[in-house]
């Protein structure tokens, strides 16, 4: 008799999928801005443009320490994300245990993987899946999906590894946008597509934007196999990889679509084979928002400032921020500001050639919600220009008149200009 596996006291997980289960997301970071979608005829040499894949797993440059390298050199996202920390998607398998048709998970069954790519173009319909201009790049069939079991979240977001340990193996059916199935996701290699063209497009063919374990293979070949020291250690959280996706610029060349994955897990059926018309547990993952708020390239260089202290202002202080522009064309820069409470918070700024411009914080645009009022918290931000810029914060108490001001922090590492 197999061992059950023992992630929860009773030793017992009883899985339902009666319809599609809402199993809790846990990430280890903030996903940020995606710096693919808004890419144009010309941006590219040659006058071709190049939809080049994008990672979730991927961030703008490391920071927890010096010897973690797992950022790839394609910057698939605009800006260091909050606290740069790394970019995983937890799936917490206990969340899945309700009443259902299923009665329990053991050590030594099979879980099948399958994920779809939803859209968000804030047009009040929410995440809609269909054909949308965001498509996965590789190939599951060859890669596989990465995964990884741990006995708690932080244990999966400190583990050193860049990629999960485990995969989800097997065969996998691939579903285009309009609904068919797709034989193969093509491109230059058999890891990650990058699709050329004159006009940013990719091909009908190439338009997949789901997959699915299949259900006619073999029952020893496919998904992840529950091992005893899953049970032993109650190893609950399980890290999957995210598999790379590219976006097609001529449908979202429109900044500011949110990215989704939906990532659902599947048992399999007693005869041995996958389930393969059946609900599964899902949960959806926001992968982040398509396109960098300072585009890419527009202006010499690129300088980052940190304006690190900003008062709460329910302690009777004010602060003004100013950034600029030391060259003389014209630029722009992003403005992410990160609050105590959790509440993050973005905008661009237009920054006139050898001109001091006066950030308002108050017109950025709440983009993670937390405490869900902006304003109410000590903070810092950080400012992203495409030209070679310097900063200025002042701040002052309205009821005894005491003030200071400081120079923003210039990010050596980051900076791009002489």
């Amino acid at each position: 008799m197999k061992k059950t596996i023992s992630i929860i006291a009773a030793f017992m997980l009883v899985f339902a999928f009666a319809g599609v289960a809402s199993a809790e997301i846990e990430i280890c970071s903030e996903a940020g801005t995606i710096a693919r979608g808004c890419e144009q005829v010309g941006d590219e040499q040659g006058g071709v443009c190049t939809t080049s894949p994008f990672d979730y797993e991927d961030f703008f440059k490391p920071t927890l320490d010096e010897d973690y390298s797992c950022f790839k050199s394609q910057d698939s996202y605009c800006e260091i994300p909050v606290k740069g920390d790394r970019h995983r998607a937890l799936f917490k398998i206990c969340d899945c245990i309700t009443e259902g048709q299923f009665e329990g998970v053991n050590t030594d069954d099979t879980i099948d993987i399958g994920m779809e790519i939803l859209v968000d173009k804030h047009d009040g319909n929410g995440p809609v899946d269909g054909d949308n201009g965001v498509y996965w790049a590789q190939d599951v069939n060859t890669t596989g999906v990465g995964v990884e079991t741990f006995e708690t979240e932080g244990a999966a977001c400190d583990a050193e590894q860049c990629l999960p340990d485990d995969d989800f193996i097997g065969d996998f059916d691939l579903f285009l946008a309009n609904g068919k199935t797709s034989v193969v996701i093509d491109g230059t290699d058999t890891d990650a597509a990058t699709y050329s063209g004159s006009d940013c497009e990719v091909a009908d063919n190439e338009r997949v934007v789901a997959f699915r374990a299949a259900a006619d293979q073999d029952a020893d070949a496919h998904g992840y196999v529950v091992q005893p020291d899953d049970a032993t250690d109650n190893k609950s959280v399980w890290w999957v990889d995210i598999p790379e996706l590219r976006a097609d610029s001529s449908i979202t060349d429109d900044t500011g679509w949110d990215v989704y994955v939906e990532i659902c897990m599947y048992t399999t059926v007693d005869d041995g084979g996958v389930c393969g018309e059946c609900d599964g547990c899902c949960y959806q993952i926001l992968i982040g928002t398509l396109c960098c708020d300072t585009p890419q390239g527009s202006g010499d260089c690129t300088d980052t400032l940190t304006f690190p202290y900003i008062p709460n202002p329910a302690g009777n202080y004010w602060f003004g921020m100013a950034v600029t522009n030391l060259d003389s064309i014209d630029g722009s820069a992003s403005v992410t500001l990160y609050e105590e409470d959790g509440d993050v918070a973005t905008g661009t700024v237009t920054l006139e050639g050898n001109v001091p411009t006066i950030v308002d914080l108050s017109t950025l645009t709440l983009t993670t919600s937390v405490d869900g009022t902006l304003g109410n918290a000590k903070a810092y931000a950080v400012v992203v220009a495409n030209v070679s810029a310097s900063g200025f914060g002042f701040m002052a108490n309205s009821s005894n008149g005491a003030s200071m001001g400081y120079l923003a922090e210039k990010c050596a590492e980051c900076t791009e200009c002489d």
